[in-house]
């Protein structure tokens, strides 16, 4: 797996995005204290689900954003 840290604030909370637990995807990751958190793909799911955390405010409030790789038969979602 692999992980990217996009972000950090002054109390030393990262956010970024990493490898997901299922195969093909990365998620929007946060990094506090040692412990790894998905902060998941919004209202999108499957393994062509795909976030990332770009932005993070000294409140710990994430920005960033999701997205799905739309293939055959694949509806969009409103």
């Amino acid at each position: 797996g692999f992980g990217v840290a996009t972000r950090v604030n002054d109390a030393g909370v990262i956010v970024g995005y990493s490898t997901a637990s299922i195969p093909g995807g990365y998620h929007a990751t946060r990094w506090s204290g040692g412990n790894k958190n998905d902060l998941g793909t919004l209202h999108y799911s499957g393994n062509l689900a795909y976030s990332q955390a770009l932005g993070l405010n000294e409140l710990g409030e994430v920005t960033g954003y999701a997205y799905a790789v739309l293939i055959e038969d694949a509806t969009v979602r409103k």
